[in-house]
């Protein structure tokens, strides 16, 4: 026996200089992602201008190749938006409890496409009916554009004043992915992530204004869940009143212009939602972010997935409510409150995850600076990136990604206010 001594032996090159051992490699590896140090503003704004580049030429092309508002594969231009200008029609011709009868909705659908345009409902509260039947009065691709253009405005106002100043920031924030996935589905995450962010800023200064945005918010509020919550826990008494006194106003603003009868079919549409999206995975569980989501893509029962969702949502509100009643600063408190909600709602969908704009603003300043906690720029990156890869990963490798990425989420915002 050689009697060299103990540990991993290193292979000798022809040059005669030892290769390191492969765990050498593998530690480097580990190390590089935990530290990210590779992750340059250089490179940032590179990748960044290319994916905006790449992004805007593609909606470009998805509109220059359309005949008659319908896409090459028989869609409407904007998808989703196609059921808010049909519920929209119907609520300007008077039949506002029509857009929650699925085939009377799917037939103005097809009078407006074609016979053979695929369906696209309508659960959305009858208060949300009102902008529509005003959008419903312009010519589909201008609804879609204005409806597009002026949420985009709002989501840049508010996102742009949280994001850090430097070309590699705004370039991040303009190369988004989650911009383009939300323009091409024609959907309201714009809107909803400018509310949201619009009552994180205001909360200090204008505790009642915040309390309006957040109100607004009920157009959609399986994204609010957490945010009474983090109120109740910071004592914000009279954002609360607000936000209330907002959903009040809205619902008495819908039964002045609509009467009771749209209530009824609101509350069935969303029962056949729960049953055919949640239960059945009509739209496919791919397409879905939500725990219960992937607990069913991975061929889990439902009752194992309602349950692990609950556990997740418990999870989120404990996380919330230790950060938002400690001594947290705002940004860990809002980033965490909206890495949460995404996380403790059934009903999460790709479009949905522009709110993690929001996050990535609130917390991009101390990972890029001289200190940034183990593994923050790649949870980061990971962030930025989800919103691209999350469904082709989901529905081509069996992957749910994004509960992964907003339990990392909200562990960095734990990390930091424990820090």
């Amino acid at each position: 026996m050689n009697g060299g001594a103990c540990g991993p032996k290193r292979a000798a090159r022809a040059d005669g200089h030892d290769v390191p051992p492969p765990e050498a490699g593998v530690t480097g590896i580990v190390d590089g992602l935990r530290r990210a140090s590779w992750l340059t503003p250089e490179r940032v704004r590179a990748h960044a201008r290319t994916v905006a580049i790449v992004g805007w030429l593609a909606l470009a092309a998805l509109l220059a190749t359309s005949h008659g508002g319908v896409d090459l594969l028989g869609r409407p231009i904007g998808t989703d938006f196609s059921s808010f200008y049909a519920a929209g029609t119907l609520a300007r011709a008077g039949q506002p409890a029509g857009a929650y009868d699925w085939p009377l909705l799917r037939s103005v659908e097809q009078s407006i496409f074609g016979a053979g345009t695929p369906f696209y409902s309508w659960a959305y509260p009858p208060f949300a009916l009102m902008p529509m039947a005003l959008l419903a009065g312009l010519p589909y691709l201008l609804a879609l554009a204005v409806f597009v253009g002026l949420t985009f405005v709002a989501f840049w106002v508010v996102v742009r004043r949280m994001v850090p100043p430097g070309p590699e920031a705004l370039w991040a924030f303009v190369g988004f992915p989650a911009i383009f996935v939300n323009a091409a589905h024609g959907q309201n995450g714009f809107l909803s992530t400018a509310l949201l962010g619009a009552g994180l800023m205001l909360l200090e200064r204008r505790p009642v204004a915040a309390g309006v945005a957040f109100g607004l918010l009920a157009f959609k509020p399986q994204l609010a869940l957490l945010v009474p919550v983090a109120l109740a826990f910071e004592r914000r008494w009279s954002t609360i009143a607000a936000a209330a006194a907002t959903v009040a106003v809205l619902l008495g603003a819908a039964l002045l212009a609509y009467g009771p009868s749209p209530w009824s079919g609101f509350f069935q549409a969303a029962a056949l939602s729960r049953q055919a999206i949640l239960e059945q995975g009509g739209t496919g569980f791919h397409k879905l972010q939500s725990v219960l989501a992937a607990v069913r893509l991975l061929g889990g029962p439902s009752t194992l997935a309602w349950v692990l969702q609950a556990a997740a949502s418990i999870a989120a509100l404990a996380v919330v409510a230790w950060l938002w009643r400690g001594r947290a600063t705002p940004a860990v408190k809002g980033a965490a409150l909206v890495a949460g909600g995404l996380l403790a709602t059934p009903f999460l969908n790709v479009y949905d995850l522009v709110l993690l704009a929001l996050p990535l603003a609130l917390l991009a300043p101390r990972a890029n600076g001289p200190a940034p906690l183990p593994w923050e720029r790649l949870v980061l990156l990971a962030a930025w990136l989800l919103p691209f890869v999350a469904v082709a990963a989901a529905g081509g490798a069996m992957l749910p990604l994004t509960p992964l990425v907003l339990v990392a989420l909200l562990w960095l915002c734990w990390r930091r206010a424990a820090r």
